[in-house]
């Protein structure tokens, strides 16, 4: 695994979260809209949390409704 992702999985202030099984649906809606799992798996997080995603690819999110909860860096 790359040395970097290893680092911030394994850093403190870092959570991993998985997709929950239930939302399936929502999880295949938001990857038809924005085309890359992660991608929507982060908005989903984003959402369910009540925060943004940080991302250096908005153009990703921008079939959402309101261009999502997306900060563009």
């Amino acid at each position: 695994m790359n040395e970097v992702i290893v680092r911030v999985v394994n850093h403190p202030a870092a959570l991993v979260i998985t997709p929950d099984p239930e939302g399936w649906r929502a999880l295949a809606v938001t990857y038809e809209t924005v085309g890359r799992l992660d991608a929507a798996s982060a908005v989903l997080a984003a959402i369910d949390l009540g925060c943004d995603v940080l991302t250096g690819q908005p153009g990703l999110y921008a079939g959402l409704a309101g261009g999502g909860p997306i900060i563009p860096i």
